[in-house]
């Protein structure tokens, strides 16, 4: 799995290893499964370069019409939203 390396809670690394809530996804359903998987955080930029490249095979992330043209997107399993707050 693929992911950002600093985009809390989703993924983020912490103490040098990744975590987040979308390893603890991947971790589940590969467990579920029978495969063993592996973590590569980087900047998000890269993370979509190493997707293309088939160099990572899974990365969470929002659907997009546009992103529809290159990946595939599995059934939605969460719902996030953002907020921006001012003072």
């Amino acid at each position: 799995m693929g992911g950002d390396q600093n985009f809390p809670p989703s993924t983020f690394i912490k103490d040098d290893s990744p975590t987040g809530f979308q390893v603890d996804v991947i971790k589940a359903v590969a467990a579920a499964v029978g495969l063993d998987a592996q973590f590569k955080f980087t900047p998000w930029k890269e993370v979509l370069k190493k997707l293309r490249a088939g160099k990572i095979d899974v990365v969470a992330m929002s659907y997009s019409q546009e992103r529809e043209k290159f990946f595939d997107f599995s059934v939605q399993y969460a719902l996030n939203s953002f907020g921006l707050m001012v003072r």
